[in-house]
């Protein structure tokens, strides 16, 4: 009876040999190996004489196919006799590292690192260079952004384009940094590597131009006013002197003034503003009488080549009759400590009849920065 049954299983023993196909608690294999059974027994094990165990099986209770030790080992994927990815004992993966410290660690090559969309040679990715970490669109026409939410409704709050600029509040930056919202700043605030002097602002040049630091004016302390005490006139068509002003308003040292010859002395050396009505007039004679007024701001010692005592204003101011009108002038001027200015006014009529300044003629100064 045994020989029976031992001839029995050779048989089909050699039966499944002959078609290709080994089963192992299946007698209908459907693949060159098929293993079949319940639970932990349905595994492959193949274990080493150092005593590392691999294990292949099906896991019961839904949890899917196993791969991986049973031994306090590491598991790698090999390819061409090299492994390629390694998942350590401690669970840490490494791609190209074959001993990763991280939780996912790549080997210590330069290039690419991730492609996260598109094709080689460009797409949106993470690279290595030589001490440098690289993020990466495929053309300069695609954008950084960053937010909140998820990919199909983010919430964005910063962006960074193509071109460089930087958009916070904004997702279409029109320069470098483009802010839009409040900006808090705790520390110094630098130009050119510069925070500047206590006390100084940042003051702006204008469109096209860089700002720089500047002491701020000392409020009201330094604006002086002067006017005319009366009328001052020729007695023909031609009125020119030096205009004399008496003083409304001064409560600074910045700057002195000599009513007597009508000259300005700086004595602090700043940048001025300086603000003046010139409110000429002609008597009325003959028909198209006309008035001509040149205006000339003197001044030496000047740090810019501001104006010289050229020409500064010229215009008609009457036609048969008595005129008055008011020429508004405004100057922003550094001046060096030790300049004198005066102002200098010529009225030309064709008539031959009085000119002169009315009394409203005024000038305001004020120290603008130092």
């Amino acid at each position: 009876m045994k020989k029976a049954i031992l001839f029995l299983l050779v048989i089909i023993a050699y039966v499944n040999v002959l078609a290709q196909n080994v089963g192992i608690g299946t007698t209908t294999p459907v693949s060159k190996l098929h293993v079949k059974g319940t639970g932990s027994g349905t595994q492959i094990v193949l274990e080493e004489n150092a005593g590392s165990i691999l294990r292949i099986s099906n896991e019961p209770s839904g949890t899917g196919p196993y791969i991986g030790t049973t031994t306090n080992n590491p598991l790698s994927l090999v390819t061409n006799n090299s492994a390629k990815l390694s998942i350590s004992t401690s669970g840490n993966i490494g791609i190209g590292q074959p001993s990763p410290t991280s939780p996912l660690h790549f080997s210590n090559t330069l290039g690419n690192k991730i492609a996260l969309w598109g094709t080689n040679p460009n797409h949106y990715g993470i690279g290595i260079q030589a001490f440098q970490m690289q993020f990466y669109t495929p053309a300069n026409t695609d954008d950084f952004v960053f937010g909140n939410g998820n990919s199909s409704s983010l919430i964005e709050t910063m962006r960074i384009k193509g071109n460089g600029n930087v958009g916070i509040g904004t997702n279409n930056p029109q320069t470098t940094l483009d802010i839009n919202g409040d900006v808090n700043i705790e520390n110094k605030l630098l130009l050119n590597n510069s925070a500047g002097n206590n006390g100084q602002v940042l003051v702006s040049k204008g469109n096209g131009a860089a700002p720089n630091w500047q002491n701020i004016a000392y409020s009201n302390n330094d604006r002086f006013y002067y006017t005319l005490a009366d009328n001052q006139r020729g007695t023909s068509g031609l009125f020119s002197q030096t205009i004399l002003y008496n003083t409304v308003y001064s409560n600074s040292s910045a700057i002195s003034y000599n009513n007597s010859n009508g000259t300005f002395n700086v004595n602090k050396s700043g940048l001025y503003s300086i603000n003046a009505d010139f409110a000429p007039y002609t008597d009325k004679t003959v028909e198209n009488a006309s008035v001509l007024c040149i205006l000339d701001l003197n001044a030496s010692g000047f740090t810019e080549n501001f104006y010289t005592g050229g020409l500064d204003y010229m215009g008609i101011f009457g036609s048969g009759h008595t005129y008055s009108s008011t020429i508004r002038k405004k100057w922003e001027i550094y001046l060096v400590a030790g300049t004198q200015f005066s102002f200098f006014i010529t009225i030309l009529t064709n008539n031959q009849n009085a000119s002169g300044l009315q009394s409203k003629t005024g000038l305001s100064i004020n120290l603008i920065s130092e």
